[in-house]
């Protein structure tokens, strides 16, 4: 027999039960003390709405899509921004979010003496003063409402 065990108890973690507690009363319920209710508190405080797509932003940022400037929430990607322009149909496009589809290719500059570069609208960061210059085909159907490249 190893010393220290209890050779009545089977379990070494129920030993730190309560008997009481095993002949089916319930354990002793305490109210919750001030300072717990008040860390729950501080705990929702710092969550976010569960119901929102878009990272916090303070301010509009000025973006040019096709030849037709937008306002969109700062400090978001590109993707989530077209979004914000016309929430149902971006949502119904068939993104992936994640980069493997490359429905969201973009072409863009910063102003007029950068260079175009491309690049994937779903990890691209909006900028002020950000030009959209081409879009791929999903991209252009989702935005069909705001009537953006009618030339093209």
């Amino acid at each position: 027999m190893i010393s220290g065990r209890n050779p009545r108890v089977r379990n070494p973690r129920s030993a730190a039960i309560p008997e009481r507690w095993l002949t089916g009363l319930s354990p002793p319920v305490q109210p919750p003390s001030f300072f717990s209710v008040r860390r729950a508190c501080h705990k929702i405080a710092d969550m976010t709405a569960p119901g929102t797509l878009f990272r916090p932003f303070l301010r509009l940022v000025r973006i040019t899509i096709l030849g037709k400037e937008f306002e969109v929430p700062e400090n978001n990607p590109l993707l989530r921004c077209f979004q914000y322009l016309p929430p149902e149909q971006v949502s119904y496009g068939r993104f992936c979010w994640n980069e493997d589809c490359q429905y969201c290719r973009v072409t863009f500059d910063l102003g007029e003496a950068t260079p175009t570069r491309a690049a994937i609208s779903c990890k691209l960061m909006v900028q002020n003063g950000m030009r959209i210059n081409e879009v791929t085909a999903e991209i252009k159907y989702c935005l069909r409402t705001l009537e953006i490249g009618k030339a093209d």
